[in-house]
């Protein structure tokens, strides 16, 4: 059996691309962080189904969490985790699942399963900051 994993193995260094993806990066942050306005209606749908989601679910030890404009300006997410996470009302979690720009289930290494839901487009831009192109 060969063995793949050999200590020969050297990662290719690529500074071109390394600076284009740091460049792509600062201009998403200062995008994010440019003049901009809530998106009422995007709020209320994440505290809707924030709300929806506490008839949805059940379990053991479940907690419950939201978040706005977090982890930047125009994103907001609803977390799950639990021990035993129960879905009791499938529609309703369809729909919330739905509603959601993504979502992600995944089990934990302490055991416990973890639900996300994200959201964008909290916030819309006043002005357009960028006119040139990477």
């Amino acid at each position: 059996m060969e063995d793949y994993f050999d200590d020969d193995f050297e990662l290719e260094e690529d500074e071109e691309l390394d600076d284009f993806i740091l460049k792509l990066g600062q201009i998403i942050l200062e995008d994010e962080y440019q003049p901009h306005e809530d998106v009422p209606e995007k709020i209320e749908l994440v505290k809707k189904c924030y709300d929806g989601l506490k008839y949805a679910i059940t379990g053991e030890n479940v907690k419950l969490t939201c978040g706005l404009h977090d982890p930047f300006p125009s994103c907001g997410y609803i977390s799950i985790i639990g021990e035993d996470v129960i879905v009791v009302s499938p529609d309703l979690f369809a729909t919330i699942c739905y509603a959601a720009d993504n979502f992600n289930i995944y089990s934990r290494i302490d055991g416990k399963i973890q639900m996300d839901f994200g959201f964008h487009g909290l916030t819309r831009k006043l002005v357009n900051v960028y006119e040139e192109t990477v």
